[in-house]
Order: structure tokens, then sequence, then C-alpha cells
């Protein structure tokens, strides 16, 4: 399952990628943001809003 927080960091956002199997959820969750990714955050990217819309 993937997660978007458009307003986290000042509007820069964040997401999240939960990871889970047919049995159900598992550990070990992958975080990433503009600054992962290599987005400029000049102009609050708000990364993952497409993932709440």
């Amino acid at each position: 399952m993937a997660v978007g927080c458009p307003g986290e960091n000042v509007g820069d956002s964040q997401v999240w990628s939960l990871r889970g199997t047919a049995a159900g959820a598992t550990t070990g969750t992958l975080s990433f943001g503009p600054a992962t990714t290599g987005v400029s955050t000049t102009s609050r990217p708000r990364y993952g809003t497409v993932l709440t819309s």
C-alpha cells in the first residue's frame, strides 16, 4: 500500500510504501520524498499529492 502525505515537512511531503503479502501485512516500510528522488524542494513540490486525490 502506498500512502502520501502532501503536507509533511512544510509542503515538501513524503510517501510511504507499506509492504505486504496475500497473507497480510509484513514488516519493512519504504519512505521517500523529494530529496531522495532528486526533486527540488524550492517551491514545495507536495510530493505524494496524487496518492491522496
